[in-house]
């Protein structure tokens, strides 16, 4: 079911009162953030939460500040057409198709288990962040830029990597991989 944020104002992704319905998004939902206005706003997810499907319009920031925030993207892709902040401590796990023509900023630690189609921009802030590629390993399309910023880019076992078509750029990174691969 699609939950749309209600109005173009700041609050909490918990705040049921805040949503379409008066429900907060869950594991099953689509969670709409695309308040029909050009008046940008910030929702703020301080506490873990799943939602199947997270579709983000530009002037929407999803602000991660704590626990993890899983985008399953099970019944269709995710698209950020806004920007996605994920704090220090706090984690944005992509599990499926997330197409970026907005901005993904990193102070915590973003785990892809999934695809990441960058045509925006994706960039972990240096020292506090971690881009982390889940074992069933990760595809890096549209594009895009990814800019590590110093940061530690890695992979868990098993896991690869594959950069289709994107430009990573920058100096001072970490970046490991147990396996890279490049599209044919």
């Amino acid at each position: 079911m699609d939950i749309s944020w209600g109005s173009p104002i700041d609050g909490e992704f918990n705040t049921a009162s805040d949503w379409s319905g008066g429900a907060t998004p869950g594991a099953s939902d689509t969670a709409v953030l695309g308040a029909p206005t050009a008046i940008a706003y910030a929702v703020t997810a301080a506490d873990s939460q799943t939602v199947d499907v997270l579709q983000m319009a530009s002037n929407a920031t999803l602000d991660v500040t704590g626990g993890d925030f899983i985008d399953r993207s099970g019944s269709a892709s995710s698209t950020d057409a806004g920007t996605i902040d994920v704090a220090a401590g706090a984690t944005f796990i992509s599990a499926g198709l997330l197409t970026s023509t907005g901005t993904i900023t990193l102070d915590g630690t973003w785990c892809n288990i999934g695809t990441i189609d960058v045509n925006g921009n994706l960039q972990p802030q240096p020292q506090n962040a971690n881009l982390i590629i889940g074992s069933d390993g990760a595809t890096l399309t549209g594009g895009g830029t990814v800019n590590p910023n110093g940061s530690y880019v890695g992979t868990a076992s098993g896991g690869v990597l594959t950069n289709v078509d994107n430009t990573i750029v920058g100096s001072a990174n970490t970046i490991r991989a147990d396996t890279w691969a490049t599209a044919d």
